[in-house]
């Protein structure tokens, strides 16, 4: 079976939708409905790449079309709508909402075709592909720009991506999927040439997630991972190959070390003697346990006072995360950067930008609008994360996955090597 066109019709308006009118319900519907179609099975079989319509400019359904509706996009149907497709001659799956519940609907209702069963391909690379695609088409138009994409040359790659990864030729595959990332790169970096610096922040607890650590490191991303000091002493206790692996990634600068203190208390209300005993007691467990101290001060749990930045050099701390997770009010700042100055005049460079949550579709749909934003607006293009360890979410993944092959959007960085490398900012703020 050969399709002349795939097909999803997302619960969108516009393609550069405004992030304050998305629900995570949305969100599921339009990228899980239009990543299923990457799937190589179906690229293989496909004369186009896949296509997502808007609820504002419906497609005229043909013979040879493959239509996925999510359950979010029915409402904006006209009410003969889907009759008239299936009378028309295409295939339409309709009132699903993510991407497993549409794969798992394709194979049920789609002919068996010859070749290897579907869930016998790999097809997560195609779906970051997916995307990716989306991503650009979006940031495009957040950006104003006209489209510069090479779509013959993406077709090309695509197609014999997909045809390779049927007939499990892994290295042709590769190599495809590797040019077709490239083509959106080179398309995004006409948008846009500057690096864009991506901070994946770890949280670490030992009550959420801390038996996924391991699968975060081996990735072999950049990334910074906040842990008190009992955290990673309770992590050599629980798991000492993960307590390696940690180790060997901060030697190799693949990943940076965020904490201070021994254990996240109210530190606000602690007497100042009982606020360094926390500092001089975390400086041991990550001594014994990593065999170094954190030169970034962080914490997940509100900790912020006037205070601070004294006590911070004094312990010779370099950097500061100026926002928490839990607990708390703190004063926002618009920069990524600043210099934060306390009564005293010291002074210590911080990273301000408030994080994306990462365990969930509406942050990464939402993506390409912040990305347009730092582009547009910041001295150096900043966009963070945060997280459990490997969060249960697919789009994650699919973000790792996509810088294994190109710098699509974003370059991951630690934070020491992000300070380190961009301009500082020109003026101090006071943290009180």
């Amino acid at each position: 079976m050969r399709f002349e066109k795939l097909v999803t019709i997302a619960p969108l308006s516009r393609i550069d939708p405004d992030p304050s009118a998305l629900t995570e319900r949305v969100a599921q519907a339009t990228l899980g409905s239009y990543q299923a179609l990457w799937h190589p099975r179906l690229l293989s079989q496909s004369a186009t790449l896949p296509v997502c319509a808007l609820t504002t400019e419906l497609p005229l359904a043909g013979p040879g079309q493959l239509i996925l509706v999510p359950e979010a996009s029915r409402r904006f149907l006209p009410e003969s709508w889907e009759v008239q497709a299936r009378a028309a001659g295409a295939t339409t799956i309709v009132g699903e909402e993510t991407r497993a519940r549409f794969l798992a609907r394709l194979w049920e209702e789609l002919p068996a075709e010859a070749g290897r069963p579907a869930a016998q391909v790999e097809a997560d690379d195609f779906m970051a592909l997916g995307l990716a695609r989306l991503w650009l088409q979006m940031l495009t138009a957040y950006m104003n720009h006209v489209s510069t994409l090479d779509e013959d040359h993406l077709l090309k790659e695509v197609l014999a991506a997909s045809s390779a990864a049927m007939v499990d030729d892994q290295p042709t595959r590769d190599d495809h999927l590797r040019a077709a990332f490239q083509v959106l790169m080179e398309a995004r970096e006409r948008v846009y040439g500057a690096d864009v610096h991506l901070l994946d922040l770890c949280l670490l607890d030992a009550r959420a997630g801390l038996d996924r650590i391991g699968r975060q490191l081996g990735w072999g991303q950049p990334i910074n991972v906040f842990a008190s000091g009992h955290t990673v002493e309770y992590l050599r206790d629980q798991d000492a190959a993960a307590t390696a692996q940690f180790r060997t990634a901060l030697d190799e600068a693949k990943a940076d070390l965020v904490g201070g203190e021994f254990d996240e208390v109210a530190s606000t209300l602690l007497p100042l003697e009982s606020h360094l005993w926390q500092f001089r007691r975390g400086e041991q467990s990550y001594r014994d346990v990593l065999g170094r101290t954190p030169t970034i001060f962080g914490r997940r749990r509100f900790g912020l006072g006037r205070h601070l930045l004294q006590l911070l050099n004094r312990q010779e701390f370099l950097f500061l995360t100026h926002f928490c997770f839990d607990d708390g009010i703190f004063p926002a700042k618009a920069e990524p950067k600043v210099r934060l100055e306390a009564p005293d005049s010291t002074t210590v460079e911080a990273l301000a930008r408030i994080p994306l949550a990462a365990d969930n579709a509406l942050s990464f749909l939402k993506f390409p609008s912040v990305l347009s934003q730092t582009m547009i607006a910041d001295f150096v293009a900043t966009v963070a994360l945060v997280h459990w360890p490997m969060p249960e979410t697919p789009w994650y993944e699919d973000l790792l996955r996509m810088t294994r092959y190109a710098n699509v959007f974003a370059r991951f960085s630690t934070l020491s090597h992000y300070f380190q490398t961009t301009d500082p900012p020109a003026i101090s703020s006071s943290i009180s």
